[in-house]
């Protein structure tokens, strides 16, 4: 979709470009860019706005079904081979699934909107300054581009880690688990210190740590790959102390 768009509108202005090769200030020529950017505009945000539940919903059903699978690989490794049941979708899951698909069609839709805003920014400003050459022009909105499809992956990462988390929570409360471990990806560029220390540590599922120690959210409680490209992840920990004690005492 990312593609189809960019590839419209460099379409569509070089073609203004061609008749134009050094835009000037000049009316005709601001509203010809101005058309074109709001039809443009007008048809990539109805496009975005119809795939964005679809793709949210279809997104959300891939991931579930994973994290489902791993969960219950990791419960049968850590409890020796048991079988221990993962519920489908505790109550607790329904409602994080319901606001995640309302932040990604949200996000989905954010996409063109903050394009069309910054590409029309760039054609503008070119028109009012005076003029500027088509190479120029077009130089800033190949790095435009190069940053919109950035932040389509980001988003999409991002999103797919918090989910996957959110689940694993639920389901692992649901399960009877109570701590969980907290495994350190290590691959990313710039580790969060913290996290690089909680590496092995073990919590309470039902009192999680401090997951941000800087910046606005500073105090932040949560789990692994809560926040923005954390890519670590949450191990169950099952103790079978408290069955065993209860059957001694039987």
């Amino acid at each position: 979709m990312i593609d189809g768009m960019l590839a419209e509108y460099d379409k569509a202005l070089r073609r203004l470009y061609r008749g134009n090769p050094e835009i000037t200030q000049d009316e005709s020529v601001t509203t010809q860019a101005r058309r074109i950017l709001g039809e443009l505009g007008r048809k990539w945000s109805k496009v975005f706005a119809e795939k964005a539940g679809p793709l949210a919903n279809r997104t959300i059903s891939q991931v579930d079904r994973f994290s489902k699978q791993n969960l219950g690989a990791s419960l049968r490794d850590m409890s020796g081979g048991l079988t221990i049941k993962t519920f489908q979708m505790p109550a607790g899951l329904y409602d994080k699934v319901l606001a995640s698909t309302a932040e990604n069609v949200g996000l989905i839709k954010s996409i063109p909107a903050q394009f069309q805003d910054r590409i029309q920014g760039i054609v503008l400003r070119s028109i009012q300054s005076g003029g500027q050459g088509a190479g120029q022009i077009f130089e800033e909105i190949k790095s435009l581009n190069q940053v919109t499809r950035n932040r389509a992956k980001l988003i999409a990462v991002d999103q797919t880690r918090k989910i996957t988390s959110a689940m694993n929570e639920e389901r692992m409360k649901a399960a009877g688990v109570k701590q969980f471990e907290w495994i350190h990806s290590g691959g990313g560029a710039e580790p969060r210190e913290l996290h690089a220390k909680y590496d092995g540590k073990i919590f309470d599922m039902d009192n999680p740590p401090i997951i941000e120690d800087r910046g606005k959210n500073k105090g932040q409680v949560g789990f692994p790959g809560e926040l923005i490209n954390c890519r670590c992840r949450m191990r169950p920990v099952i103790d079978f102390t408290e069955y065993l004690d209860e059957q001694a005492t039987n």
